[in-house]
């Protein structure tokens, strides 16, 4: 296990307990309040509330201010846009403000302009080229989520902040251009805004086409259909300047188009709206009139006789004959020639390489999978996962047990096979209310940790059904199954699992270990940044850890994950859980803890139907 992977840990550890923490508050405090509520307790509920309230934003306001103490500019970027999007609702300025200063942030980590790859080593140029990466998806995403609110104040917070692409970096590079990022805020804006969407996308189709093009003239057409068809008559008349017979992009945006105008069916509703960056797709056709078809053909046509061309681009015509055949009926056929040639070139090495048995029934049952004799010597193990899965479809998950002690399996071989049936079965059951199923899981399931997650789960029915003494006695004995090492991000999650199911089922006992568990966090975050000064683990610069990795769940995700009850945090001991925040050593990881906390407090619809899930291994 690399130290990258620990320093992951602590950090999804320390996102959820924020979580936690906030989430056992709110249940142990508000089990105190109904025992002592006075008659009047209503006008003190909201006098309490109203105080709180200051509290939350003033906490806010210190977060947002706490973020210049940061010495990276990445984690001052995380903590001030969280803050900003916090502030939003309440201080529209103040956020407006931080926006800028977390762009600001963001403009120190650019390439600098001029720098030349050619006077620089093959790794420093690679150093340049991921930093610019980096740098352009932290500040799409921080673009992507002012865009939301304001789409000008967006496209200003860009304009201001325009990277310089390196130079003489070589043509294996293609640098993502800002027109992209206009056309994504235009796609955020048309649902709210269809006229400044549309004028916004005009501007940016001068520079330039891209897929996000596609997307503004979908979500135009869900709300403006006329302004779709205006917006689709320009674009159309920029496709007819492209080289559709090489560009991917342009050739797959015409094909697009033309399937867009076509009466919907379910096929198709799919996949365009599987084109859309996850968007809706209006079930009304996009308005094109026969001349603007007839140019998209046209073009397309000419693309496809071309002699000079892209054979993976020309293989894709196939889906726009029917139009073909509409609107130049004497070319379908060359067309029609010219595609297949083109796709048996292309697949002529790949026809051997997939047998295909007509024979074998579909679905195989279990038995069928596991007995089945092969002579690829790579086969069985996968075969054995697969059939896993099916056994647990099948509810025969006992004899694949018994089966697996019988096969020629070595010890990692079957513990990978058997975890994953046990993983599967209890993913299964998460949603379902028998406690006697997971009664009987809980005994088989091979590894301490998962068995430790099943018992969570069952502590949590158990406590559903009103059983809450049994449930802490289960949670109580799948403890003593988890060693409480944060440096593994397996024991962590089984860790996190309970430590979410106690909150739940018994808060004080959550608190406990909450505290214990910070203090040992701290002691160990302190080795760790010992061990970085000799060997690097990218998980710390400039002496900080990095608040955002990509082996870590986005705080989204966490907020999902483990937000089951936090919409209860009104009702919080603010001072205690704040308290337990600023338990945390470093200034970076108090600010990200305070930040959590808040976010789950002040934005409780975002955990709205969310449950406690159980490790995924």
């Amino acid at each position: 296990m690399t130290s990258q992977i620990k320093s992951s840990a602590f950090l999804l550890w320390i996102i959820t307990l924020s979580l936690v923490l906030s989430n056992s508050t709110a249940r142990y405090v508000r089990a105190q309040v109904e025992q002592t509520k006075p008659a009047d307790a209503k006008e003190k509920e909201a006098a309490e509330q109203k105080e709180l309230r200051k509290k939350q934003l003033a906490l806010l306001n210190d977060v947002a201010s706490g973020a210049w103490g940061l010495k990276v500019a990445e984690n001052r970027v995380f903590i001030m846009s969280g803050a900003a999007d916090l502030l939003w609702d309440f201080d529209e300025k103040r956020a407006r403000g931080v926006y800028w200063d977390a762009i600001n942030a963001l403009n120190s980590l650019s390439v600098p302009a001029g720098v030349n790859a050619k006077k620089l080593s093959e790794d420093e140029r690679n150093k340049v080229v991921q930093n610019y990466y980096a740098v352009y998806e932290l500040r799409r995403k921080l673009l992507r989520q002012v865009a939301q609110k304001d789409a000008q104040l967006a496209l200003d917070l860009m304009h201001t902040s325009r990277q310089a692409r390196p130079q003489n970096i070589g043509s294996d590079f293609q640098f993502p251009a800002d027109r992209d990022l206009e056309q994504e805020i235009a796609s955020q804006l048309a649902a709210r805004d269809p006229a400044q969407a549309f004028q916004i996308a005009r501007q940016s189709l001068a520079k330039g086409i891209g897929f996000e093009t596609f997307t503004v003239l979908q979500r135009l057409n869900e709300k403006d259909p006329e302004k779709a068809s205006q917006f689709a008559g320009e674009v159309i008349a920029k496709l007819r300047t492209a080289n559709l017979a090489n560009d991917f992009t342009t050739s797959i945006i015409a094909i697009l188009m033309l399937e867009a105008s076509r009466p919907r069916d379910s096929n198709q509703q799919t996949r365009l709206s599987g084109i859309s960056s996850g968007s809706s797709v209006s079930e009304s056709p996009l308005n094109l009139s026969d001349e603007q078809k007839r140019a998209l053909v046209e073009a397309l046509t000419d693309a496809a006789l071309t002699t000079a061309y892209n054979p993976h681009v020309i293989s894709r015509f196939s889906s726009v004959l029917p139009e073909i055949e509409q609107f130049f009926p004497e070319r379908r056929a060359q067309v029609a020639a010219k595609i297949a040639a083109v796709s048996r070139s292309r697949d002529s090495g790949l026809q051997n390489q997939v047998t295909p048995s007509s024979t074998a029934p579909f679905p195989p049952t279990v038995e069928e999978m596991v007995n089945a004799d092969s002579e690829d010597s790579a086969t069985p193990i996968l075969r054995y996962q697969q059939a896993a899965v099916m056994a647990v479809v099948q509810g025969k998950t006992d004899w694949f047990r018994e089966a697996m002690e019988k096969k020629p399996l070595n010890e990692k071989e079957r513990a990978q096979v058997l975890d994953l049936l046990d993983t599967t079965e209890l993913s299964m059951l998460e949603d379902s209310n028998t406690v006697e199923r997971l009664q009987k899981l809980a005994p088989k399931i091979r590894r301490n940790e998962l068995r430790a997650a099943a018992m969570g789960q069952l502590a949590l029915k158990l406590h559903q059904n009103g059983k809450t003494e049994e449930a802490v006695s289960v949670l109580d004995e799948a403890a003593t199954l988890i060693k409480s090492d944060l440096r593994d991000p397996i024991q962590t999650d089984a860790y996190l699992t309970l430590l979410c199911a106690y909150a739940i089922v018994d808060p004080a006992k959550a608190f406990a270990m909450a505290e214990r568990t910070i203090d040992r966090a701290n002691s160990q975050i302190s080795l760790l940044t010992l061990v970085d000064k000799v060997i690097k683990t990218g998980a710390l610069k400039k002496g900080e850890l990095l608040l955002e990795q990509p082996q870590l769940m986005s705080l989204e995700i966490l907020l999902f994950k483990y937000g089951k009850g936090v919409n209860a945090l009104a009702k919080a001991d603010f001072n205690r859980t704040r308290a337990l925040a600023e338990r945390f050593d470093r200034n970076e990881l108090r600010l990200m803890a305070q930040l959590v906390v808040l976010r789950a407090m002040l934005k409780p619809e975002t955990l709205s139907g969310s449950r406690l899930s159980l490790m995924r291994m």
